[in-house]
């Protein structure tokens, strides 16, 4: 629940960001197009389609996913952002969630440093001592 919490309100602040997705981060005020239904031909057509409308696209996934994503769309020029540095990377005890822009950016153009968070720790506290319980 922390890694949606966090994705979650990263997405945010990120304005127009259209979250493409196969686990929707919750809450989000965002729609997530879930990118594992998405056709194999249809992943530059929907980045595509996303800026044009105002919405700036962006993949959200887990280290294990990305090998399916490459898989899944072979062609896309889209996935060339998986070669760049992501925006944002959650690590976690589940492992690091990676939020990439889908947007192409011109040679040129200064990529922002990607923004780490680390929640790797448990929600449980440290046990306290008590005092036995005296039954008289």
């Amino acid at each position: 629940m922390m890694r949606s919490r966090t994705i979650g309100a990263v997405l945010g602040l990120l304005g127009s960001a259209a979250p493409l997705a196969a686990q929707p981060p919750q809450p989000s005020e965002r729609v997530t197009l879930r990118y594992d239904l998405l056709d194999p031909q249809w992943l530059d057509r929907a980045v595509s389609w996303l800026t044009a409308h105002g919405a700036h696209p962006y993949l959200l996934v887990e280290g294990w996913e990305v090998p399916d994503v490459r898989i899944r769309f072979p062609d896309q020029q889209a996935l060339q952002r998986l070669d760049d540095p992501p925006v944002f990377v959650h690590r976690g005890l589940a492992g690091p969630a990676r939020l990439f822009d889908l947007v192409e950016q011109p040679d040129d153009a200064q990529r922002p440093s990607t923004i780490v968070r680390q929640t790797d720790t448990t929600r449980s506290q440290t046990p306290i001592e008590l005092d036995r319980p005296r039954f008289e």
